[in-house]
């Protein structure tokens, strides 16, 4: 199957509502666009219902 984004790496964190914005972001930077549209909503109620935050310091290694 042809991939359908390009390879950003490894993430990690304690906060799965952070790691998933940030890889989003990072998606979204190296494709130039906004590939997952409907994350963001997710995003956004998870944050809501206090399942996490979607604030993150990227830290590359």
């Amino acid at each position: 199957m042809k991939p359908i984004v390009d390879d950003v790496g490894v993430f990690a964190s304690t906060d799965p509502v952070a790691i998933d914005k940030a890889c989003l972001d990072v998606v979204d930077k190296n494709n130039g666009k906004t590939v997952f549209r409907r994350g963001r909503y997710t995003l956004e109620y998870s944050e809501k219902i206090g399942l996490g935050s979607q604030q993150y310091e990227l830290i590359e290694l």
